[in-house]
């Protein structure tokens, strides 16, 4: 009678992808204006909690069995806006890169530059791989951390921009613990004007932490799957 007494050793195959069933972009479209460089919870200024979060997002997502149904891009702004990341798909971006929206900024605030540059990447987007025969959908996420200077042509971009059902649009309000004021209650009505909905889709955070959850909820929502 033979018998076997060859070892089975386990391999450590790594976290198991499903095949892509959607192609979901998301744009994180983040204020790198002059005052994101206050400080903010953990002695580090606003624009490395965002640099920090950004981070942690982009590795909870390349971890995730779904990894091949998403692309990211970053943009940064102050009173204008410029690629940070172009779009690149989750299971090849680095989430070691620097996305401190502040660096090259740190003028005033113009959200509209950074949706105008959003809206061109999600119809790029949704043009180039319709093909793919599998649901397309844009998440554009919007953080700011002030008033925008041109608060009126703000509002008409986003709402142009949320005439196609195929995007949905998300936003924070990076506020200091304890603040209160007109132009804060005005920046917080603006941001929840550009979210295609007010309530789930805005939400005020005060640390890096908090951001960095609300990054993830709102990449995830819209697509149906659950990323922790």
């Amino acid at each position: 009678m033979e018998t076997n007494n060859s070892l089975v050793v386990p391999m450590n195959i790594g976290p198991v992808s499903v095949p892509k069933s959607f192609h979901q972009l998301g744009v994180l479209v983040c204020d790198g204006s002059g005052s994101m460089h206050d400080q903010t919870v953990g002695g580090i200024t606003k624009g490395q909690a965002v640099n920090d979060a950004a981070r942690g997002m982009l590795s909870r997502f390349k971890s995730s069995r779904y990894v091949q149904d998403f692309s990211f891009a970053v943009i940064a702004f102050d009173d204008h806006a410029t690629m940070v990341k172009p779009p690149t798909a989750a299971a090849t971006i680095d989430d070691n890169a620097d996305y401190d929206p502040t660096s090259g900024h740190g003028n005033g605030t113009f959200i509209g530059s950074g949706l105008e540059l959003a809206e061109q990447l999600a119809n790029d987007f949704l043009r180039l791989n319709g093909g793919e025969g599998i649901p397309q959908s844009v998440v554009i996420v919007v953080m700011s951390d002030g008033m925008c200077g041109s608060s009126n042509q703000t509002r008409q971009i986003a709402n142009r921009i949320k005439q196609n059902s195929k995007v949905t649009l998300c936003s924070t309000l990076f506020a200091q613990v304890g603040s209160q004021g007109h132009e804060l209650a005005e920046a917080e009505q603006l941001l929840r004007d550009i979210a295609s909905d007010s309530l789930s889709g805005y939400q005020t955070i005060y640390d890096p932490e908090t951001l960095r959850k609300f990054f993830i909820k709102s990449m995830s929502a819209s697509s149906g799957v659950k990323i922790q």
